[in-house]
């Protein structure tokens, strides 16, 4: 009876993670069969030694531990099954890669009943908008970058007369090393002015992009005239990086852990994602919410989020996923407020780039001048 189960539950995942992958566009489902089968599989052949063996008992032969053992791991296998299929559909309905439990519709119901009855907004949904002082620093940051200071003031109007807090921009880049004289100079303005940096990176190991940055910020406020924000160690502690790298391109390699060690020790937070666009969204949000924990203030103070070549992880994902991935942050964030969300690619199609600009206020590309 368990090797009929045991075949039947291994064809019926088989045929229901195909057509999942095939109708959602999520290739990521063909790579988890591998753990899948391999598990079932040891189960299997599990089940026909206990079968070879089932006559021929020599420890208490009033109790068949083959056959129980067989029946245990069959229930087990058959929660794992289950937990596989609920984290999938999590995926797919929620585009989320965690609570699994509470992204149910009930738990959602509860929680919006329980902030009707809320008297004051709670920090998620007080968020303060960008200073004007920021806002005056990004001007000149974003006309050094090749933004007409025009296109910059229509916006800035926009913000300030919205309700709708959130900027967004977006960059084509040649090179890493535009990109990281891009997103030093605009991170070095929101921490120097106190705010928060949430930087997620697609395409390499977020450390590379924090040793640059502390090269600029140390170049840039030199101790000896900057004050407090000049000191490295104390505008490090404002920054929380996501690594979507590491799970989609580092596989096994042991630098990885090195390097994880080394952000810790510069007072980096790190967030690791798991793999697909849904594991970055949910990295995304506990992120978000580490500067809960960071900062004493009950309202939330501007935080300046960056994606950097999201459109890499087409290469194990599928661009298909990429737009849903744009369709839900930029307009997302937008509503949160209080954010400036820059995306910044190096190597991206024209449908998907065309996606990308239509939800920008602002978009470059960036030539060899920028470097």
């Amino acid at each position: 009876m368990s090797l009929t189960v045991i075949f039947g539950l291994l064809t019926f995942l088989l045929a229901f993670f195909a057509l999942a992958a095939k109708e959602r566009k999520t290739p990521y489902i063909v790579q988890s069969i591998y753990s899948t089968c391999i598990i079932i599989l040891s189960v299997f052949l599990f089940s026909m030694i206990a079968d070879f063996y089932d006559d021929r008992m020599i420890f208490i032969p009033e109790i068949d531990w083959w056959a129980i053992g067989r029946h245990i791991l069959v229930i087990l296998v058959g929660l794992y099954a289950l937990h596989h299929v609920a984290r999938i559909r999590n995926q797919h309905i929620y585009f989320r890669d965690d609570r699994m439990v509470f992204n149910l519709l009930i738990f959602q119901k509860i929680k919006s009943i329980y902030r009707k009855w809320l008297t004051k907004p709670i920090y998620e949904h007080n968020a303060c908008k960008i200073p004007s002082g920021v806002m005056s620093d990004i001007e000149s940051d974003l006309v050094k970058l090749g933004i007409s200071a025009k296109d910059f003031q229509d916006v800035k109007q926009r913000h300030e007369k919205s309700d709708l807090y959130a900027l967004s921009a977006g960059w084509k880049a040649a090179s890493m090393r535009q990109a990281d004289h891009v997103l030093s100079a605009l991170a070095a303005t929101f921490l120097h002015n106190e705010c928060y940096v949430q930087y997620t990176s697609c395409a390499r190991h977020p450390l590379e992009f924090v040793l640059r940055f502390k090269e600029y910020w140390e170049s840039t406020y030199k101790p000896a005239g900057g004050g407090e924000h000049a000191d490295w160690k104390t505008i490090v502690a404002s920054i929380v990086v996501v690594d979507a790298y590491s799970p989609h391109f580092g596989f096994t390699d042991s630098i990885l852990d090195i390097s994880n060690q080394r952000l810790t020790k510069e007072g980096v937070h790190i967030v690791h994602s798991s793999t697909t666009y849904a594991g970055i969204h949910s990295a995304s949000s506990v992120a978000f919410n580490k500067f809960k924990i960071i900062t004493d203030s009950p309202a939330r103070p501007a935080t300046l989020v960056i994606y950097e070549c999201p459109y890499a992880l087409v290469d194990v994902e599928s661009p298909e996923q990429y737009r849903v991935f744009l369709r839900h942050v930029l307009p997302s964030e937008r509503m949160w407020g209080g954010m400036m969300t820059v995306f910044l690619e190096t190597a991206i199609e024209q449908n998907e780039l065309d996606l990308l600009k239509s939800y920008l206020d602002i978009y470059a590309e960036l030539d060899s001048n920028n470097d």
